[in-house]
């Protein structure tokens, strides 16, 4: 396989100006050409691998901007549409030439994803379609990695536009335009491959390299691939909802058939510093980020949540007027104490008070709301040199949880929240969504009930994980209907590529054009 910095050095800078139609056709000038060499289908195989993974890992793919646009975590710093997408009122989408914030936010994972997919059916193309190589013993590993980034491509297309074209080693754009699909095909395109994956791994054995990708249980077996194709299928079935109403008519049986067939110890990367191996989305937000109280604040059981809650969100402050915004709560994943000191000698296993919080207290023109006395315990260098969580059990076993409790089973959906839920200091709940711990504790005062701990523990195990552009809230705070109204709920085809479509206007969605989001859950 050639060189990852030669790759990366010479490819990626061309995909920053490339013309978006041409994300759909691969590297070949002419695919009607086939290629001969295996080594040279391997290599665009594994590379196509790195094109998906640049936006799932960059700041300008989207993931910052969605974290705090679902609060998930919130910063003063406008950079990557940060505070843009995140400002009350929203904003719409800026999808439109010589703005700011287009290339990166809207079009660049459109670029990355296609070209991911694009790469990937040049390598099939010649060993299903032309059948210009033999790639021996190696072919089945061969088709199932293709699959598998066909399917990673378009599921998280899917996630995030509105639309788009699915074409694979088979659909010949030499002189045709492709056909643009909604989201909910483009998905099914995607749920199609994974399962290819599956079916090809089952039938074979084989081993992934670890130099194909950075998975932190490298090599990979056919077996754990074929987990991982299962897992994701889950993910995405349950995470393409744009509404509450899509989100309930998901095939929930599904998503507990893919769950049970998944992994069984969570799927990791290894960030090394080298080459595209850094998270630099996470690097970002641990750095510049700190807690945002609109869904974090309902661990608090000293009532001034509420406070905080009933006054206009210009008044919202970490001084209010009773005093500190300390959360006092029993759930161990935040600081314990009453007090800043004994908070701050009290850390959580995921949240500490900031070492001198006014001094994150920045751009009150940005909203004091923003800000707060608390921060992430983990350190950005994690995101350049660590062990970053993709498929996390806990993920998979919430997963299974809401597809239970959306089926019926309440007793064993709360079996599965009390995993997590009482190593965190909380309560056992029940079918009857018993929670003395009051956690969560909603804007009304009122004890959530089990869905809202089902809810509180999804949050709070994935936050930040890298996940979803590091930003799974966003993606099940859509389907809840928990996500502030006005917020962006899907992107448009960027205009770059829409220019070049004529079946497809240029488009921009959220604040108060079409696809925004409703005043959610909590009344906001």
């Amino acid at each position: 396989m050639r060189d990852r910095t030669f790759i990366l050095r010479i490819t990626l800078p061309l995909l920053l100006g490339a013309p978006a139609c041409a994300d759909l056709k691969g590297p070949d000038d002419d695919p009607r050409q086939p290629i001969t060499n295996p080594a040279e289908v391997e290599a665009r195989l594994t590379e196509s691998w790195l094109y998906w993974w640049y936006p799932t890992a960059h700041f300008d793919g989207g993931g910052p901007w969605l974290s705090t646009a679902s609060f998930q975590h919130s910063t003063t710093v406008e950079e990557h549409a940060m505070v843009l997408y995140s400002s009350i009122p929203r904003e719409p989408t800026r999808n439109q030439p010589a703005t700011g914030y287009g290339y990166e936010q809207i079009s660049l994972a459109h670029s990355y994803f296609y070209r991911a997919i694009a790469t990937v059916n040049d390598g099939l193309r010649a060993i299903l379609v032309h059948e210009s190589v033999d790639m021996g013993a190696d072919e089945a590993r061969a088709v199932a990695w293709g699959r598998f980034v066909q399917g990673l491509g378009y599921g998280y297309l899917s996630l995030l536009y509105d639309k788009g074209p699915v074409v694979d080693e088979t659909t010949d754009l030499w002189d045709r335009a492709p056909e643009y699909v909604g989201y909910e095909d483009v998905l099914e395109a995607a749920l199609g491959y994974l399962y290819d994956v599956i079916a090809v791994a089952g039938a074979s054995t084989f081993t992934i390299p670890g130099s194909w990708m950075y998975a932190a249980d490298e090599p990979m077996s056919s077996a754990r691939l074929a987990q991982i194709a299962s897992s994701f299928r889950a993910r995405l079935r349950a995470n393409v909802a744009r509404t509450p109403e899509e989100r309930e008519a998901v095939d929930w049986d599904r998503v507990l058939e893919e769950v049970n067939a998944g992994i069984t110890s969570s799927f990791d990367y290894r960030m090394t510093g080298a080459d595209l191996a850094i998270n630099y989305s996470l690097h970002r937000m641990l750095g510049w980020g700190q807690m945002n109280y609109f869904v974090h604040g309902m661990a608090d059981q000293s009532g001034r949540y509420q406070e905080w809650m009933s006054l206009p969100v210009e008044k919202r402050h970490p001084n209010l007027p009773s005093g500190a915004f300390l959360i006092q709560t029993p759930d161990l994943r935040l600081p314990q104490g009453a007090t800043e000191a004994e908070q701050r000698e009290h850390p959580g296993s995921r949240f500490q008070v900031f070492a001198a919080p006014g001094e994150t207290w920045g751009r009150p023109d940005h909203g004091e709301w923003r800000w707060s006395y608390y921060r992430e315990v983990r350190d950005p260098h994690l995101a350049v040199q660590g062990v970053l969580p993709d498929l996390r059990v806990q993920e998979m076993n919430l997963l299974a949880a809401e597809a239970h409790y959306r089926l019926g089973n309440l007793a064993a959906a709360a079996d599965l929240i009390n995993l997590t839920r009482v190593p965190a200091g909380l309560n056992a709940t029940n079918a009857d969504g018993l929670n003395t711990s009051c956690v969560p504790k909603l804007p009304d005062g009122q004890c959530g009930d089990l869905w809202e701990m089902l809810k509180w523990e999804k949050r709070l195990e994935t936050g930040m994980d890298h996940a979803m552009l590091s930003a799974p809230w966003f993606f099940d705070s859509r389907g809840w209907g928990d996500l502030h109204e006005g917020t962006i709920l899907q992107l448009p085809v960027p205009w770059e590529t829409a220019m070049q479509a004529p079946q497809v206007p240029i488009r921009n969605f959220g604040g108060s054009l079409d696809w925004s989001a409703s005043v959610g859950t909590y009344g906001y």
